[in-house]
């Protein structure tokens, strides 16, 4: 079965648990999400990649195993950053859903409201 998703929201609308409504997410915050999930782990990961070649390159001779590690270790930098990033931007009220309105009940395009802990 589907389980349930939590997502905090701004209800400016007086919205209630168990009503139908409507949420929407500003197109700013899509796209600074999808940059910020997508883009800076892979620059991250080329950032190491390149930082390993010009740095360890020369003490590994032929080996390739420096530059794949110090690329990982790009990433996984990258990564830690994002998280610490996305922890803050939940918090800004630019970047939450905000309820929009209650829906028809039955309507299709609605999700149900239900409260959680604060």
């Amino acid at each position: 079965g589907r389980r349930p998703t939590r997502v905090r929201v701004v209800n400016a609308v007086g919205a209630q648990p168990g009503e139908q409504v409507v949420i929407g997410i500003e197109e700013s915050a899509i796209v600074h999400g999808s940059v910020l999930v997508y883009l800076v782990p892979l620059l991250a990961l080329l950032g190491g990649a390149i930082l390993g070649e010009a740095w360890l390159r020369p003490y590994a001779g032929d080996r390739e195993w420096p530059v794949i590690v110090a690329a990982v270790a790009g990433l996984a930098l990258g990564l830690v950053w994002v998280r610490g990033r996305a922890q803050r931007l939940g918090r800004e009220a630019w970047f939450q859903p905000t309820i929009l309105r209650r829906a028809a009940p039955g309507g299709s395009d609605s999700i149900t409201l239900v409260a959680g802990p604060r």
